[in-house]
């Protein structure tokens, strides 16, 4: 049986490289003791399977040690409301937000839109209203606004693009 923990929230008490309690507290100070900000990343995906109509979300926490990248914790689940890929891939980022309470924040995406919607568009569609280019209302507000929030509240988070399939 592995030691890499199934849930975030109940990592096996064997493994002595997981992410403490306290990291889901509002204080990060014991992770920050224990991993550098710039060593510790969050890596997300979200999924569609358009044949039964579902959609999911998945993170993993892991940590950046001399040779290579360590998994510290993961979380996955369902996604409620409309079932699409790009809502999955949102939802996956503002879960890992919600968790992992620490600032700054390295959050990884293969998804380029999930990367523009919180970098590059934002500012354009808060200017029009909440309206894309052509007028019409910007899909997925609701988990854009949410991640938005967590950057508007002085949380640093920097979100990256990371090639995949």
């Amino acid at each position: 049986m592995s030691s890499f923990p199934q849930s975030i929230f109940e990592p096996p008490v064997s493994s002595p490289n997981l992410l403490p309690e306290s990291l889901l507290a509002p204080s990060s100070e014991v992770l920050l003791e224990m991993y550098p900000p710039h060593q510790l990343r969050v890596y997300t995906d979200g999924s569609f399977l358009g044949g039964i109509k579902q959609a999911g979300w998945a993170y993993v926490v892991t940590t950046l040690n001399r040779t290579n990248e360590s998994p510290l914790a993961t979380r996955s689940g369902p996604v409620s409301g409309q079932q699409t890929n790009n809502r999955a891939e949102l939802t996956a980022v503002l879960q890992a937000l919600i968790d992992v309470r620490l600032s700054p924040l390295n959050i990884y995406s293969d998804s380029r839109y999930t990367i523009n919607c919180l970098t590059i568009w934002p500012e354009t569609w808060q200017r029009n209203g909440w309206r894309t280019s052509k007028r019409t209302p910007v899909r997925n507000q609701d988990l854009i606004s949410a991640i938005l929030a967590h950057q508007s509240s002085g949380r640093i988070i920097y979100s990256h693009h990371f090639p995949s399939h």
